[in-house]
């Protein structure tokens, strides 16, 4: 198994009810991981993002959403977000950030469905998670 990609907390198959984590701190990426375990739901956390969307490319249908950093060497998750959206047009996606604020993505030609500023407490994540996906249909009990 590549290092750089974390197995699901309960081995989902169904990727409807999975979320995507992509941050390249290793600790973040850990940390959102075990948040979500914790609330029952599964998590697949990649540290590269160049990896996170190769992989995305390949699934048949896509994950619950998809959570990423925004500053990340060799693509930032803005032009993630873009690239996923490709395959997966209604994809639900949050980004998060220490390094910029909400207003970067006037840059870009789509927004993330929701902005979190890092450092942040666990319940603003899983609100914002379950905010994001209950406006887009609750996918397999997530919310």
């Amino acid at each position: 198994m590549n290092p750089n990609i974390q197995q699901t907390a309960n081995g989902a198959s169904d990727r409807s009810a999975l979320i995507v984590v992509v941050d390249d701190e290793p600790m973040v990426g850990e940390l959102v991981h075990t948040i979500f375990s914790l609330e029952g739901w599964d998590a697949q956390v990649f540290q590269d993002p160049t990896e996170a969307l190769q992989e995305l490319r390949g699934w048949p249908g896509p994950p619950a959403l998809l959570l990423t950093d925004f500053r990340m060497p060799g693509m930032n998750g803005m032009e993630l977000i873009q690239g996923v959206k490709r395959k997966f047009p209604q994809l639900k996606t949050v980004l998060f950030s220490g390094n910029v604020d909400e207003s970067i993505q006037n840059q870009y030609a789509q927004r993330a469905d929701a902005f979190i500023r890092k450092p942040f407490y666990p319940q603003l994540l899983l609100d914002t998670v379950r905010k994001v996906i209950k406006e887009g249909g609750a996918p397999n009990g997530i919310v």
